[in-house]
């Protein structure tokens, strides 16, 4: 009888040879796919970066124009009006006062909060500070200014972030001085026994200059306006490209990252092959192997069968082949009707 092991050995050195064919190809595309995420990779690393250090600049601006669009609020008078009156809610202040800043209700109580704790500290360390209400009447208190006093002042009184709100501390003071020395006044009944001295020199001692004229102060509040309103529009337009680039690094990082995660994931393409490899490699090559491995010597209905299920394998590759060979010509179709649109 014909001994059956030159047609097994046939059938497995064939069915080894379509499936090296196959997977190759399935490995290179594995490994493309390999190349490809690290490249992927690297720009969307690249592009997270760039969002990183977009996001620390808009953030910086942001911060920069709320501290400005702070210290325009607390420079209103009514606001300083109403931290003298204890002002420490965002609901104690007027909806008119709190339309005129674009700060949120959140930003304005978070910057409230912080000029009350500054204007009480002012408050106590210019208490410390100034004369006693004994060395000067009432209406020369009324009479004194910052304006007249922060030379001396500024150099017995740490540095403050909101300047506006210390001076509002310092009129606070005085306006206690002149109270006291109303109340004073009132419990004497009687002239003072000696003639009041320069206001000048009252406070921390000589220094002091004369009160400015209204016409400069007219000048300067003027010119400071005009400076207040260009700052502002540098610092919004600041603020807004650094959102602006920001948002584009994060577009740009979604893209990239969504265009990894394609990379990442093999597509339907590659389990159908991965699939189709798999029949040919059981029926072309494991069996016939086991098949050997017993010392078959004649040609038996299961060996025949064995030939059988290789021509299915065969006819499954090439019909796989056809199916992939189709399916890039209408890929192809279609790219090239999209392009001449």
């Amino acid at each position: 009888m014909a001994d059956p092991t030159p047609f097994l050995s046939t059938i497995t050195g064939a069915s080894a040879g379509l499936v090296a064919i196959v997977g190759g190809l399935l490995v290179n595309r594995f490994v493309g796919i390999d190349s490809e995420q690290q490249g992927a990779q690297a720009l969307l690393d690249q592009a997270e970066e760039r969002l990183r250090i977009a996001d620390v600049r808009a953030k910086a601006a942001q911060e920069v124009w709320e501290s400005f669009e702070a210290a325009e609020f607390l420079d209103e008078p009514d606001v300083l009006d109403a931290l003298r009156r204890g002002a420490r809610d965002v609901t104690q202040l007027d909806r008119e006062l709190l339309a005129r800043t674009p700060l949120t209700a959140e930003q304005v109580q978070h910057y409230l909060q912080e000029a009350a704790a500054e204007f009480a500290l002012a408050q106590q360390q210019l208490d410390e500070s100034i004369k006693p209400a004994s060395e000067l009447t009432a209406e020369q208190w009324r009479s004194v200014t910052w304006a007249n006093a922060d030379g001396e002042l500024d150099d017995a009184l740490p540095l403050p972030r909101w300047p506006r709100v210390r001076e509002a501390a310092f009129d606070a003071v005085v306006e206690a001085r002149a109270i006291e020395r109303e109340k004073l006044d009132a419990a004497k009944r009687t002239k003072l026994p000696y003639a009041i001295p320069n206001i000048n020199s009252l406070l921390l001692g000589a220094g002091f200059t004369a009160p400015m004229s209204p016409v400069a102060r007219a000048l300067i509040t003027n010119r400071g306006l005009q400076r207040s309103d260009q700052s502002r529009s540098q610092l919004t337009a600041d603020k807004e490209r650094a959102a602006q680039r920001r948002e584009d690094a994060q577009i740009e990082a979604y893209r990239l990252r969504e265009r990894r995660d394609a990379i990442v994931r093999p597509d339907r393409q590659l389990w159908i092959g991965l699939g189709v490899l798999l029949y040919p490699t059981i029926v072309g090559i494991v069996l016939p192997v086991m098949t050997m491995a017993g010392g078959p010597t004649a040609f038996t209905g299961w060996i025949r069968a064995l030939g059988v299920l290789f021509v299915t394998a065969l006819v499954w590759l090439l019909g796989y082949m056809a199916y992939l060979a189709v399916r890039l010509s209408r890929r192809g179709r279609s790219s090239v009707g999209r392009s001449r649109k």
